[in-house]
């Protein structure tokens, strides 16, 4: 990183997006509209690109040329699996509908590109012998069960209840992934601290 300044800088502003993470949930869940959405996916992709931008740096010493043309790639990567869709059997329904258009996986897909970044650095950052890579692989791991419960969160929806209200897995997803940013966080602030 460029100095000490520049990395508890770095280390703030992921904490601060964190936060607007939590904020925006919050929002999309209570009010559901299109503010509201973008107040939710806006912080999230700012935390993706900026944890990948610094994990890339600090954990794999990659220069800012790589990663200017990495994340760029990985963006367009995270807009295409978002955009990819399974058609149901019949009709040309709106997303949603009987007979309409679903994002794959129940939307999970567009989250693989990030996946596969966080489990390389993991294991890249691991075979270094950096205590990191070890977080950052377990932060893999609850990644891919926090979206399997996103994935099946529709389906089972209707057959899981609390106090007589469908539930789903949904709130699963969400504890689970406040874990992962616990945990990637985690990592790179010991990161900083052991002088890994």
């Amino acid at each position: 990183m460029a100095g000490e300044a520049g990395e508890r800088l770095a280390l703030w502003l992921l904490v601060g997006v964190v936060a607007a993470i939590g904020v925006g949930s919050f929002l999309f869940h209570t009010f559901a509209t299109r503010w509201a959405l973008i107040a939710d996916v806006a912080p999230i992709t700012l935390f993706m690109v900026g944890y990948l931008a610094y994990a890339l740096r600090a954990f794999l010493g990659l220069g800012w040329l790589a990663i200017g043309g990495i994340l760029p790639a990985f963006l367009y990567a995270g807009s295409l699996t978002s955009s990819l869709t399974c058609a149901a059997a019949e009709g040309a329904g709106t997303p949603g509908e009987p007979g309409g258009v679903e994002p794959c996986l129940n939307g999970s897909l567009g989250y693989l590109p990030a996946l596969v970044s966080l489990l390389i650095i993991g294991l890249v950052a691991d075979r270094r012998g950096m205590k990191a890579g070890r977080l950052l692989l377990v932060a893999g791991g609850i990644f891919i069960v926090s979206m399997l419960f996103r994935t099946i969160d529709r389906d089972v929806c209707g057959t899981t209840s609390l106090l007589g209200h469908a539930r789903g897995t949904h709130a699963l997803w969400h504890v689970l992934n406040a874990t992962m940013l616990y945990l990637l966080l985690k990592a790179a602030i010991e990161r900083r601290s052991q002088g890994q």
